[in-house]
């Protein structure tokens, strides 16, 4: 549904309520107290009750709209813009359009909305074919944090991300016009302490399946006698010639940097997951234009912001 539609059709903060309410019963509702999912709801108190134990949930409660006191109208049409948006929307802009008098609010109802779509994506894992790479992010320090300062990897500037492509080789394509680069299909961005085999090896494993073939530089963090895939393609390569060898992932990084930078300018880098969230949810959705807002009001009538991540086994 487009932006303007779904103005004219939820306007109202009940009916922006009964609409949120729809979905989560599609997703399903699990007891804090005995994990049943079995409920009944309860019009008078506008709570559900569990039919084991008779606790009652509210329906904020287990989502992402849990402790925020914005009302459904906001958080419904803060993921309105967001779904009708080709690019990510600063937490400002979103304060304007609401026509909100407070800034954190905001700023911290997005910052939810981003940690739920991570909670989707970890439940998804790459197949096929991967391109693999590692790639540095500024994030904005205090002058005492990057006090004798170095560049490079080791900058206290930049933080390290682990980032995977899945893609189409330009071998398997027979349509006319495809570039030989191939195709893109779906991307993984992960925050690591470094770009050692302790910290890369372990994100391969959570976001890649196992019968993959994952394709990486001559990096030493890509051990192949560790990594858990069923092929592990390995050049050592520098310069230009790392970007054709895995021309997608370069793609992706330069993408998602270009993203956080026009858009907020600078980001800290205990929020820069989130926003890694955000660009990668976004872009493997890139073609569910019509079925995007109902998946985002979805996700955030799923899991609680605050639930660590759950990757599949």
């Amino acid at each position: 549904m487009h932006l303007i539609k779904f103005i004219q059709t939820y306007d109202t903060e009940l009916k922006c309520s009964e609409l949120f309410k729809e979905i989560r019963d599609k997703e399903g509702v699990s007891c804090k107290r005995c994990g049943s999912t079995s409920h009944y709801w309860l019009g008078t108190r506008d709570r559900y009750r569990c039919k084991q134990c008779k606790w009652e949930t509210t329906l904020r409660s287990g989502t992402a709209l849990e402790y925020s006191k914005l009302p459904y109208k906001y958080w419904l049409y803060a993921m309105a813009i967001l779904a009708s948006s080709k690019k990510p929307v600063s937490a400002l802009e979103i304060q304007r359009i609401l026509g909100h008098k407070f800034y954190a609010p905001v700023w911290a109802m997005l910052h939810k909305l981003r940690v739920s779509m991570g909670h989707r994506d970890a439940s998804y894992k790459l197949k096929d074919f991967v391109e693999a790479d590692d790639a540095q992010f500024e994030v904005s320090k205090t002058k005492e944090e990057t006090r004798n300062n170095k560049r490079g990897a080791g900058s206290k500037g930049k933080a390290k991300v682990a980032v995977q492509a899945q893609t189409v080789p330009a071998k398997d394509l027979r349509v006319k016009g495809k570039k030989a680069k191939g195709s893109f299909k779906y991307v993984k961005m992960s925050t690591v302490e470094n770009i050692r085999a302790e910290s890369l090896i372990p994100v391969i494993k959570a976001g890649v399946d196992e019968n993959a073939t994952v394709k990486t530089d001559g990096g030493k963090g890509y051990v192949t006698s560790m990594m858990p895939v069923a092929s592990h393609l390995k050049r050592t390569m520098k310069g230009k010639e790392a970007v054709k060898h895995l021309p997608w992932v370069h793609i992706m990084i330069s993408n998602a940097k270009r993203n956080i930078l026009g858009v907020h300018h600078s980001v800290k880098e205990e929020y820069l997951q989130n926003y890694l969230n955000e660009y990668c949810y976004m872009t493997n959705r890139r073609y569910l234009v019509e079925k995007k807002l109902d998946g985002l009001i979805a996700l955030a009538a799923s899991k609680p912001w605050y639930q660590p991540y759950v990757q599949p086994s």
